[in-house]
């Protein structure tokens, strides 16, 4: 994808909405000196004068990006989340904007089965001691490359990444090694894999108890065939809270309240 094209499509300014909430010559320009910004960073980054060895991949990271925030079946706050980290990633270096973004992509993704809620589980648990340990954009990705190279089935951030940040390797691995001990354990385990399955139902659109019952189209978003991946076999009659109208039609009401706990 050319240069100009890419700036054509994303039109990252609109998407990322950094608009005042208040009419406020001050706010709005505050406001606009943002966009400013962000145009000259994201210019120096990925356009027509930019250098950057991977700029084809820093294109197709921010295509992925782009097509989120266009998406109009995405609710505002997550996209809001979405710019802000964008935005605060853009002053960075070129590879470390890209490693920004790919980090923001990462953060999209939805697991579809249980071993991607585990490396979801492994993604966190990198993420948090390499939070922890450092604000450099760099050395954060070098946690999630070197726990990869341990085996820990992580995904690095930008595997291409040439700078490593300040952190040596063997301080990394060691920072590493004590996180999984102390949290990849049993109980922690199964309790994050129940909160993620809350989570992944209600963005299917599960929100409680209904007490005159989920309409089909509604509950087979969440139905016995979409929990199969992560808890095994399981019947719609053990999974939901249930009863048959005169016509012996099952009506929804509810998710069995420890049927997530009681597979895992």
């Amino acid at each position: 994808m050319g240069d100009s094209k890419i700036f054509k499509n994303l039109r990252f300014i609109k998407m990322l909405r950094i608009t005042p909430r208040f009419n406020c010559r001050f706010l709005v320009k505050r406001a606009f000196t943002q966009k400013t910004e962000f145009i000259y960073h994201l210019n120096r980054h990925a356009g027509p004068a930019s250098t950057y060895s991977l700029k084809s991949k820093l294109h197709e990271s921010l295509q992925t990006l782009y097509s989120v925030l266009a998406n109009s079946k995405i609710l505002p706050d997550p996209k809001h989340a979405l710019a802000v980290k964008i935005v605060e990633g853009a002053a960075n270096c070129t590879p470390g904007f890209h490693d920004r973004c790919n980090e923001c992509i990462q953060s999209l993704t939805q697991p579809e089965n249980l071993d991607e809620m585990l490396g979801v589980i492994r993604q966190s648990i990198v993420s948090r001691v390499a939070n922890q340990t450092t604000d450099e954009i760099h050395a954060y990705n070098r946690f999630f490359v070197i726990a990869c190279i341990m085996g820990y089935g992580v995904h690095p951030l930008n595997r291409e990444d040439a700078y490593r940040g300040e952190i040596d390797d063997q301080t990394i691995r060691k920072k590493i090694d004590e996180a999984f001990a102390s949290q990849y354990t049993l109980f922690n385990t199964i309790n994050s894999l129940v909160d993620q399955l809350q989570s992944l139902v209600r963005l299917r659109g599960y929100d409680g108890r209904h007490d005159t019952g989920y309409i089909y189209k509604d509950y087979a978003k969440f139905n016995s065939d979409y929990f199969k991946p992560f808890i095994g076999e399981i019947l719609d009659d053990q999974l939901f809270v249930h009863e048959d109208d005169d016509s012996m039609v099952p009506i929804i009401f509810d998710i069995q309240p420890d049927i997530i706990k009681g597979t895992c």
